[in-house]
Order: C-alpha cells, then structure tokens, then sequence
C-alpha cells in the first residue's frame, strides 16, 4: 500500500489490515485535503472530512462487503 501511495503521489493514508487474506481497505488523501478523522470497522472505513472552500465538513464512508 505504501508503494502505490507514493506512485500516486498522496501524502497521506489510512490502512486498514486485511483478516487473513481476504479484505483490507485504504484511504489516500493529499496535503489540500483537511481529514478531521478516520475511523473504521471490520466492513468500513470512515473519514470526517472539513471541506474549507465552503466553511462545511462532511462523512465519507466506503464499504467492503459483498455484492450478493
């Protein structure tokens, strides 16, 4: 995950550990983006995101999980 983060070119990141070999999740951001927080579960990874041209903070949230 490293590798690729510096291929292309963030300066953050937020790794989520695979369980077993199956899984694991990454979140890149670069330096203009303001993260307030990361969290995470087993299925989720979760950022609060302050978007600083409109004064407003946001949740983005990805999901690993199955599409059945």
């Amino acid at each position: 995950m490293e590798k690729i983060q510096r291929i292309l070119n963030y300066e953050h990141s937020y790794i989520v550990e695979s369980m077993e070999r199956a899984g694991g999740m990454v979140l890149y951001w670069s330096a203009h983006t303001k993260v307030l927080q990361v969290q995470h579960t087993a299925f989720t990874l979760e950022a609060h995101i302050e978007d600083q041209s409109s004064s407003s903070d946001w949740w983005m949230v990805g999901i690993y999980a199955s599409c059945d």
